[in-house]
Parts: structure tokens; C-alpha cells; sequence
């Protein structure tokens, strides 16, 4: 991707009066923190709700995090599919922030939730299933598509609910419905994100306003160059024999051309039933998955059960987890990771 310099036009956001001060940013997790840090740099930086060792598919909101929505003039968080239990939180604890929703900003192209991965095809006795790599979508991503879209367009809500969340500790999981959330394992994406972030930034901060812009530009540019290395690099280092805890690197194998053997879970991280276990023991044993890809979210119960007796390699990959090495040190830390499980 050549470097191309952009400026966003403005963003439809909720109304809010320009800061004297920069805004007080709260994000959900480690990407959507990644991301946003680099555009404020320089001028300031954003807080995140979850941790690397936390996990957005199911988490018990604390005390700490609601009063970190409390306060917060600017939320940022990848959207409903990826974190629904943050939308009632931030109805009732943020009514007054802006928020910008990634999934729902313009410049990029969604992919669906793939149907018929096996994880779950037993998980309540629905019986028999079919190989999830023979029915992997077929979704062509254009790259190019950002430069006929308006980057900046970032998706806000209107909260009429001011009532404040008693249960900060209520326990919340999810099953992702529609379009797949983890469209950050695409860097040309996460730079689109950047710019929407970018120009709401600036329309609330516009004394930073050339910070924000610079830094966005700055962010497509180490992205398109983030692309370019890790094509190079995963083109002689992902055969498919490898072995995914849960459905969540699609857009990473739509950009990469990174196609694995199959999942262990689907893209929601639940446990995946005996039946499906049974099968991948079978293709281990046949020698056509050499490795296993785990998570944070991976139990390690499953795991042994997968590798015991066998001598098939383990690796953790974490797709979350910015913790001082940023988006782009993340991203470089997947495709190492892959590396391990091919060497």
C-alpha cells in the first residue's frame, strides 16, 4: 500500500462543548487502546477498561471501571458484538460522552460471523458436522476501498438513561452475532480506525487538533508498512496445519492470505463440545494439525486433552494484550507467534 497522507472530514458526533482541557478518554481493551494511544500522543492519554489478562468475552464489570466511565468525556470501544455488556454500562454511567462505536465507522468492509465452524455442533446434541475449513467464507477485502470512503465517519449514540448502574459486578458473556468484531487483525482497518478517532478528537479538542491528525497519518503509514512485512512473512510461515483456540483471526486470514486448519472454539471463545474435541484428536493423530494455537480463554483441561499423547507443538497467541509494545508490536508479536508454531 503506498503512503498516502489523509485529511478526515468532519464526524456527526453528540453534541459536546470544545474541553479547555484534553478530554478524558476511556477505552475497552488492549487494540482499541492501542490505537487510540497513538493518536494521542503527544497530547495526552487514553485509560482502558480491561487489562492483558482480561478477557472481552465475558467480564465482571468493577467499581473501578464504572468510575472510569463516570468520568469520561470520550469513550472508545470496538462495538455491541464485541463487548454488549458495556452498552448498558455506558448508557447509564457515561450519558454525557461521546461515543465512537469502530464497527460502525465507514472506510472499511466488514465480514459476517462464519457459520458452520464445528465448535459448537455438539455443545447441545445437534450432532454431526462439517470441517469448518472447507466452509470458510469466501470474502474478497479490498484494500484499496478506503480511499472511495470518508474515514472519519464515526458512530454515536444518543442516551436518554441517566440513571446510574447498580451491579458492577454482574458477570457478562456473549455469543458475537452479524459482522465479526476482531476486524483490528487487519492493520489497514485499525488505520481507518485511527482516523475516525483522530478527527472526533479533534472536533472536541481542536487545540490538539493538528496532534490528533498528525499522529492518525502517522498511524497509516506505519500500518501500510506493518502490512507489507507481515505479508512477507507469513507467505513462507503459515501452512495449514495450525490449530486456532476460537474463531477470531478472520480478517487476519482474509489479509494475509493465512489459512489454519480450524478452531478449537467458535468466535465467541465457548467451550466446544466432546464431539468436536473427539474429531480434532483424530486429525492430530492423522498428522494434520502439527500445532495449537491457545489463548488466554483456552482451558487448559481442553488443551491436554488435545495434545496428551501426542507430539503436536503448543503455542500461546494473544490478540489483545498492547501492554508496552503498542498495536503495532502486538501485531508483530501474532506473526512470531505463528512462526513458532511452523519452526
Amino acid at each position: 500500500m503506498p503512503l498516502r497522507l489523509f485529511v478526515v472530514p468532519s464526524l456527526l458526533i453528540t453534541a459536546t462543548p470544545a474541553l479547555a482541557e484534553v478530554p478524558n478518554v476511556v477505552t475497552d481493551f488492549g487494540p482499541t487502546q492501542g490505537i487510540v494511544a497513538q493518536v494521542m500522543a503527544g497530547a495526552g492519554s487514553p485509560t482502558a477498561l480491561l487489562s492483558g489478562a482480561d478477557t472481552p468475552h465475558s467480564f465482571s464489570l468493577r467499581p473501578s471501571h464504572a468510575n472510569a466511565l463516570s468520568n469520561a468525556d470520550v469513550v472508545v470501544w470496538i462495538g455491541h458484538s464485541m463487548t454488549p455488556w458495556l452498552e448498558e454500562p455506558l448508557e447509564n454511567l457515561a450519558p454525557n460522552a461521546v461515543k465512537i462505536e469502530l464497527l460502525e465507522t465507514k472506510g472499511w468492509d466488514p465480514l459476517e460471523v462464519r457459520e458452520g465452524s464445528e465448535a459448537h455442533d455438539d455443545h447441545d446434541d445437534h450432532g454431526d458436522h462439517d470441517d469448518h475449513a472447507d466452509e470458510k467464507d469466501d470474502h474478497d477485502h479490498d484494500h484499496d476501498a478506503k480511499e472511495d470512503h470518508n474515514h472519519g465517519d464515526a458512530h454515536t449514540h444518543d442516551d436518554d438513561h441517566a440513571d446510574a448502574h447498580d451491579d458492577h459486578d454482574t458477570h457478562a458473556g456473549h455469543v458475537h452475532e452479524g459482522d465479526d468484531p476482531h476486524a483490528w487483525l487487519d492493520p489497514d482497518i485499525a488505520a481507518v480506525w485511527a482516523m475516525a478517532v483522530a478527527e472526533a478528537l479533534s472536533e472536541i479538542d481542536p487545540e490538539n487538533a493538528t496532534i490528533y491528525r498528525e499522529n492518525a497519518n502517522q498511524f497509516w503509514a506505519d500500518a501500510a508498512l506493518l502490512g507489507q512485512e507481515i505479508a512477507t512473512q507469513i507467505d513462507a510461515t503459515a501452512p495449514a496445519t495450525i490449530l486456532v483456540a476460537h474463531d477470531n483471526t478472520q480478517y487476519f486470514e482474509a489479509r494475509f492470505g493465512f489459512e489454519p486448519a480450524g478452531f478449537i472454539a467458535e468466535s465467541d471463545a465457548a467451550e466446544p463440545g466432546p464431539a468436536h474435541l473427539r474429531d480434532l484428536k483424530e486429525h492430530i493423530a492423522e498428522g494434520e494439525i502439527t500445532c495449537i494455537l491457545a489463548d488466554i480463554e483456552t482451558n487448559p483441561g481442553t488443551l491436554d486433552l488435545l495434545t496428551d499423547g501426542t507430539d503436536v507443538a503448543t503455542a500461546t497467541l494473544d490478540v489483545t494484550d498492547v501492554d508496552e509494545v503498542g498495536y503495532i508490536g502486538m501485531m508483530r508479536g501474532i506473526v512470531d507467534t505463528f512462526k513458532t508454531c511452523t519452526n
